[in-house]
């Protein structure tokens, strides 16, 4: 890895080198009343300042790509790179021109400085310095480019994969034993006490698989559609536990129409039942508001004494997913005894 990183030194040395020399050719073939550098002076003087442009600029491209992802912020890499290289480019010539024209007497009567004068020399070259910035700047945007579209096509590839397979994972952890098993319990106890209750447990019991059929291969949904799904879900739970279970919603209507992960609320909402114990003497509070960025999901802690294992995958899951849609991730922390979880609203663009 270490000899490739040299080799591709060497060759953007070497092209540089072409680059200057080049520049010089055309310029005497314009300009044939001018002087130009002996071929010994010439070699030495664009050898020594290519060397030293790639050695200062290389690792300023090597920053800027890591500082700005170019499937993020394109335009503002690349005014950054040229901006900041050519400064540096421009800097360093003139240094290289200075020590020349001090050390080696024969370089400055070769440039014809008597004619033009030191500051109309520097001048000169640091518009070369341009434009050997200018072709190497390109030649390492390109490359980047390429690696970093290349990048995003097999990074898109893997979450369109991993989002079905989630949605997979969610359809399997909807119908795990122990919901059908508490559901199906209820569903009895329903029965012969309110058929009618009963017929609205089944009605609700549907859309809640209806759902996850239908956002299975969705990355997101809409938070209307969020908050319908978890309508259903909770009036399950609420059947279980009755009035121990309270489940508040502060939500404004101008959120309704944003986006978020498929069955990200409901999974929050879960959690606070799983770990938490729920009864008259301590009641299971969930709340779910939204403020500008957010929806937030909290709960007051009670953790159950016996509590079930917990892997953390789906929260775990959800940051993931949030990764590949906004700059914004999800946070979880307590406060005031409380467990808080905020989940970022995806606009539409």
């Amino acid at each position: 890895m270490q000899l490739k990183r040299y080799q591709k030194l060497v060759l953007a040395v070497v092209i540089i080198t072409i680059v200057i020399e080049v520049f010089f050719t055309i310029r005497k073939l314009i300009f044939p009343e001018e002087q130009d550098m002996s071929i010994i002076w010439s070699i030495l003087f664009t050898t020594l300042v290519s060397i030293s442009i790639i050695l200062v600029n290389h690792p300023i491209y090597e920053k800027v790509k890591l500082q700005f992802p170019i499937r993020i912020d394109l335009f503002t890499r690349i005014t950054l790179v040229f901006l900041i290289t050519t400064v540096f480019a421009a800097i360093i010539i003139s240094i290289w021109v200075i020590i020349f024209y001090f050390v080696f007497k024969d370089f400055g009567t070769n440039q014809g400085i008597v004619k033009i004068g030191l500051m109309a020399l520097i001048f000169d070259n640091i518009v070369i310095a341009v434009i050997v910035n200018f072709v190497f700047g390109s030649i390492m945007i390109l490359r980047y480019s390429i690696i970093g579209w290349k990048q995003t096509f097999i990074e898109a590839e893997q979450y369109k994969r991993k989002s079905i397979e989630t949605q997979y994972s969610a359809l399997v952890n909807q119908i795990n034993p122990h919901f059908l098993f508490n559901s199906m319990n209820a569903l009895s106890s329903l029965i012969p006490e309110s058929p009618e209750k009963a017929v609205e447990f089944v009605n609700r019991f549907s859309k809640i698989y209806r759902y996850v059929l239908d956002v299975k291969d969705k990355i997101v949904s809409e938070l209307k559609d969020e908050i319908e799904f978890l309508d259903s879900y909770c009036y399950l739970q609420k059947i279980r536990f009755g009035d121990n279970l309270i489940i508040e919603k502060k939500i404004d209507a101008s959120c309704m129409n944003c986006f978020l992960p498929p069955l990200s609320l409901q999974l929050l909402v879960e959690n606070a039942i799983k770990h938490n114990e729920i009864s008259r003497s301590h009641p299971l509070k969930v709340t779910i508001e939204s403020n500008e960025q957010f929806i937030v999901v909290k709960n007051n802690l009670k953790l159950k004494f016996n509590k079930e294992e917990s892997s953390g995958i789906g929260l775990k899951n959800l940051k993931e997913r949030y990764s590949h849609l906004t700059e914004l991730m999800p946070e979880f922390y307590l406060k005031n005894n409380e467990y808080i979880a905020k989940v970022p609203l995806i606009f539409e663009e």
